[in-house]
């Protein structure tokens, strides 16, 4: 069995590796941030923005068909049918 004071130096030393690898990755320089190597160095413009699509065509038609009304057809319906209820 490792003695104790080998397996706390253990422990910090990669307790240490894990710190170290973490604020690597927290600090580190955003890519937008880093030389392009083209020389200035400075604020690069970003590209100009597409061109708007072009408009939808609406259809809008020339004539529109309106159908004539029906004539209105009366039906005589007769006598009313017996129900068989009678006089009460």
């Amino acid at each position: 069995m490792a003695s104790s004071g080998r397996t706390f130096r253990w422990r910090v030393a990669t307790l240490g590796a894990t710190l170290a690898m973490v604020a690597s990755v927290l600090f580190a320089a955003p890519v937008s941030a880093q030389d392009d190597f083209g020389g200035g160095g400075g604020f690069v413009e970003p590209p100009p923005p597409p061109p708007p699509p072009p408009p939808e065509e609406v259809f809008v038609p020339q004539e529109v068909f309106v159908p004539e009304p029906a004539p209105e057809v009366f039906v005589d319906p007769g006598p009313a049918p017996d129900t068989g209820g009678g006089d009460m």
